[in-house]
């Protein structure tokens, strides 16, 4: 995070890159056993955000610096099911801690998940559907003409791409929202840049950030170092006891806001994804191969804070709710915007009554507030934007 505090995309954005960058290096190697099934910390997370957001660039930060560490696999841009299995089966076999730990690991990193896949091919989405949760290290198998069945050892799949709102909107449809692929992704959001920034390395130097080269140096070491571990993770009783409160607790009180229609599949593995989480966290801070409660605590309040933005993630689902959408999006942009050329800009797709009702909304949610200025009648934004950034 510090690496990255001179940079335009938002903090959420550059946490969870983080996040993605460590899984990829720790691979298949690292896991925490759960009895019949096994957790290891590869993860589908997609940044969601209109264009020209950050997300990009806050890919790149992270990748970059993977790409130095050798043994790393990437795959390729685009895919297809039958190139997702080939590219597994081309990866190494690793020895693990005391008997042999046989994976196949393998990064995809992509600036837009509408060019890397096509959510209509159903053998890629069940796939990877299949691949996410390395159910106690299954192979994966793939019948082929001339070469028969082919296995692959224990496929661990980390993903980490961007796209917009509306790509979503328009290519998954609810059936995947609710069950399928997207309901193991942890989606990502934001509205806009967090901040403005035209010349990141100066900027850097003015924050007293230090020499942002060399930073990028230890990185790569610490990830070379990370990408040494190997074993079963294991939790501390305290850890274990943190776990079982939290599971409990939001078992019986789901998040507010993530509805079961558009979320079921995702409450379903949040504690997946929470334990994911933890599992990097872990090895960002030490080598013991034990996750502390401090891991935990801070893994639940990053998830928390993640998914309270993540209906904004699937609003183009809902065409009706697009302008308010929209609207929002101006508003914080722009800050204060006159009430008539708000409404000029969004009167192709509403009339004044409807535009009313919105900004009615907003206000009585406390975003925004009607003010007078000398050119008239104009819309503040007050929101906070909790949505774009990490909690304190």
């Amino acid at each position: 995070m510090a690496y990255t505090a001179a940079t335009e995309p938002p903090a959420i954005f550059n946490y969870w890159v983080g996040v993605s960058t460590i899984a990829a290096a720790l691979q298949g190697k690292v896991y925490l056993g759960m009895g019949l099934f096994e957790w290891t910390p590869t993860s589908y997370i997609i940044l969601v955000g209109p264009s020209g957001c950050g997300k990009s660039s806050a890919i790149h930060s992270g990748m970059n610096l993977l790409r130095q560490v050798k043994g790393i696999h990437f795959g390729s841009d685009t895919l297809t099911w039958q190139a997702m299995i080939d590219e597994l089966l081309a990866t190494t076999v690793t020895r693990g801690k005391g008997t042999q730990r046989r994976h196949s690991s393998i990064t995809y990193a992509v600036d837009e998940l509408g060019t890397f896949l096509n959510p209509r091919d159903n053998k890629l989405m069940s796939s990877l559907t299949k691949i996410w949760g390395g159910d106690g290290g299954q192979n994966f198998s793939k019948s082929t003409r001339g070469e028969g069945l082919l296995e692959v050892m224990r496929p661990q799949l980390n993903l980490l791409a961007g796209a917009t709102p509306s790509w979503i909107s328009d290519n998954f449809p609810p059936s995947l929202i609710g069950t399928g692929f997207t309901s193991r992704c942890i989606l990502v959001y934001a509205a806009a840049k967090q901040n403005l920034i035209a010349y990141p390395k100066r900027a850097a130097q003015q924050q007293g950030l230090g020499d942002m080269a060399k930073m990028a140096r230890l990185l790569t070491e610490d990830l070379r170092e990370i990408a040494k571990l190997q074993g079963e993770v294991t939790l501390s009783e305290e850890a274990y006891a943190r776990g079982t409160a939290w599971y409990e607790a939001c078992s019986h009180h789901p998040p507010v806001g993530l509805a079961p229609e558009n979320f079921s599949g995702y409450l379903q593995r949040r504690q997946a994804h929470m334990h994911k989480l933890a599992l990097a966290l872990s090895a960002a801070t030490g080598d013991s191969l034990v996750v502390e409660a401090s891991h935990l605590d801070e893994a639940i309040m990053v998830l928390e804070s993640t998914e309270r933005a993540m209906p904004e993630a699937l609003s183009g689902m809902r065409d009706e709710m697009r302008p308010q959408i929209r609207l929002e999006e101006v508003l914080r942009k722009y800050g204060t915007v006159a009430k008539i050329d708000l409404f000029a800009r969004f009167k192709n797709r509403l009339d004044w009554r409807d535009f009313e009702k919105i900004v009615v909304a907003l206000t009585d949610a406390g975003m925004v507030a009607e003010i007078i200025t000398p050119s008239g009648r104009a819309l503040r934004w007050l929101g906070t934007q909790p949505k774009d950034s990490l909690p304190s």
